[in-house]
């Protein structure tokens, strides 16, 4: 019988050493690459028709972050407590808040779709109540979920 020869290749030896290192590097590239899809409902359409040009170039500008950025701050967008819903926020002349919803995953960060649903000037915390039902009725409106659900 003929002996087995082990090869030593450095490459397998680094990885075998620093398998945690070389699987957060992967995770990172792979969120690098991450873009983001942004889909907009009709009703965000209206709403964004009715902004200014001041408005609207900040809110495209927050967009492409949201599109461009796997980590985005909570300076743009920020969970809706008690619902599955986040907030778009654009502060210029007024504060603008834009209801979204993360598609295919529960966390904005890990989601690759967004859905912008509705728009609205922040006048109070209870705005949001509104506006979370109306998100609600967009999203069962347009075909995004069901009674079911």
């Amino acid at each position: 019988m003929s002996e087995e020869v082990y090869y030593e290749y450095p490459m397998g030896n680094f990885l075998q050493k620093n398998i945690k290192k070389v699987a957060q590097l992967i995770n990172f590239l792979y969120f690098c690459a991450m873009k983001r899809t942004i889909y907009k409902s009709k009703a965000f359409e209206e709403f964004y028709s009715s902004l200014n040009e001041r408005t609207k170039k900040k809110l495209q500008y927050v967009l492409q972050i949201v599109e461009d950025e796997d980590i985005v701050s909570t300076k743009f967008v920020k969970k809706l407590i008690s619902s599955d819903f986040y907030e778009l926020r654009i502060s210029t002349d007024n504060e603008y808040r834009i209801i979204n919803f993360a598609m295919d995953n529960d966390s904005f960060i890990n989601s690759t779709k967004i859905l912008l649903l509705n728009g609205f000037v922040k006048k109070s915390e209870s705005d949001y109540t509104k506006q979370i039902i109306i998100a609600e009725n967009i999203m069962e409106k347009e075909g995004f979920i069901n009674e079911n659900n």
